[in-house]
């Protein structure tokens, strides 16, 4: 998002005054309502000015996501696109769901669509696809932790040449031990 004073300094670079940055907002809240928040209106006029809005790259990792956190926002790749399930629930209750399998450099997470969200989605998500999780919800499910689309979530398929460092390592080969070389951390 862009503030007032940020829309100020970038548009003084392009030789724009501070009276004329003041006219532009009020014309835009005369047009638009009372409504619009101040940095809603810079946004809107920096996009009319021709300034791209830079956000910062997710930070989270796959490794680092736990059950229960919202607003979740992640760069991954699609390693493995699960087909499509139809069930009946309650009766007469249809529902569908759909899963991926995503995965970055520190390891590996389950995405659910269910019902609307596999319609939006269909055909849009395929193996290889880097994808930009916005505004996700973590979950507990059967192997651990796994993504939902939020309330305002949604999945924006980015372009796979920008992200070539984005790659899924599969762990090492599981090795089998015996109960006495169990040690804590351990899994599967």
């Amino acid at each position: 998002m862009i503030d007032k004073e940020k829309l100020t300094e970038l548009l003084e670079e392009k030789g724009v005054s501070p009276e004329e940055i003041e006219q532009m907002m009020e014309r835009k809240r005369e047009q638009l309502g009372p409504n619009v928040t101040d940095d809603g209106l810079c946004a809107l006029i920096a996009a009319e000015q021709g300034i791209k809005i830079r956000t910062e790259e997710p930070t989270l990792t796959i490794d680092a996501i736990v059950e229960g956190l919202n607003d979740l926002h992640l760069l991954a790749r699609v390693v493995r696109v699960f087909d499509e399930k139809e069930f009946t629930k309650e009766g007469n209750r249809r529902g569908k769901l759909k899963s991926y399998l995503l995965g970055d450099a520190s390891g590996k997470v389950y995405l659910t669509l269910w019902d609307r969200e596999v319609e939006i989605y269909k055909n849009k998500i395929h193996n290889g696809n880097v994808i930009r999780l916005l505004n996700c919800i973590s979950v507990r499910g059967p192997s651990g932790s796994q993504l939902r689309l939020g309330y305002k979530g949604r999945i924006v398929v980015e372009d796979e040449e920008d992200y070539p460092q984005l790659v899924y390592q599969p762990p090492e080969q599981l090795q089998r031990k015996g109960l006495a070389d169990i040690e804590p951390g351990d899994r599967s």
